[in-house]
């Protein structure tokens, strides 16, 4: 739910011309199906009627957690489909009973309005863009460095970094890439295994924000007279 709740975010501030939209955001594991939301431009009748049963699906959820944990597990036994996250990445393909409970037990920790609120925030992020609306992000705005103490022109734009690790069929590494063809000046950062990830992850992480707040400083800083 992360990566498209703040790809949603992200749009919809550099769309407004927001003072505060981000130089900057960080998608991990972005999911397959925004990949191909994003990759629908003026998508076909078929793909937009896919599009709503899967947002209908996801308010359904919503509406059965708030009944409570039962509800939901009910729904997800007589659908098969499953409104958890990090299943692939963690257990890869032995999806087992052992698996499921883990996960279960995890997600019952979780109060079950907030479940539902994060759920119809899913649903929400899914409202048609394609891949016209993704270009927003690479808009670049000249401004005045120093609020034109000195008149030195900087162009802001949104950069993004992608990051994806294979073993998640849900998240794979082919949505990221395909985002990153989508999203002008992206960069793209797949690691070879969970734990190359977590190794280096959060060094990358940190340097691409240090690089894409430091132009912010610079278009916002007050410079010696």
């Amino acid at each position: 739910l992360g990566a498209a709740v703040a790809l949603h975010a992200a749009l919809a501030a550099v769309a407004k011309g927001a003072p505060d939209s981000p130089p900057g955001i960080v998608l991990a594991r972005p999911p397959l199906a925004l990949a191909r939301l994003a990759a629908m431009g003026s998508c076909e009748i078929q793909q937009q009627q896919q599009q709503q049963q899967h947002r209908d699906r996801l308010e359904a959820a919503a509406a059965a957690v708030e009944r409570g944990w039962e509800a939901l597990e009910q729904m997800e036994l007589d659908t098969g489909m499953n409104f958890s996250d990090g299943f692939g990445i963690l257990y890869g393909d032995g999806h087992g009973d052992s698996a499921r409970a883990a996960i279960l037990e995890g997600r019952r920790a979780i109060r079950t309005e907030v479940y539902a609120a994060a759920l119809r925030g899913y649903r929400q992020s899914m409202e048609p863009s394609g891949a016209e609306f993704l270009q927003t992000l690479g808009h670049k705005r000249q401004e005045a460095m120093a609020n034109d103490a000195y008149g030195v022109p900087l162009t802001k734009q949104c950069q993004v970094l992608l990051l994806a690790v294979p073993g998640d069929a849900d998240h794979p590494v082919e949505a990221a890439q395909q985002l990153a063809k989508m999203l002008p000046g992206s960069e793209c950062i797949v690691a070879t295994c969970p734990q190359e990830a977590r190794d280096n992850w959060p060094r990358q992480v940190a340097g691409f924000l240090k690089k894409a707040w430091m132009k912010e400083f610079l278009a916002k800083r007050t410079m010696p007279q």
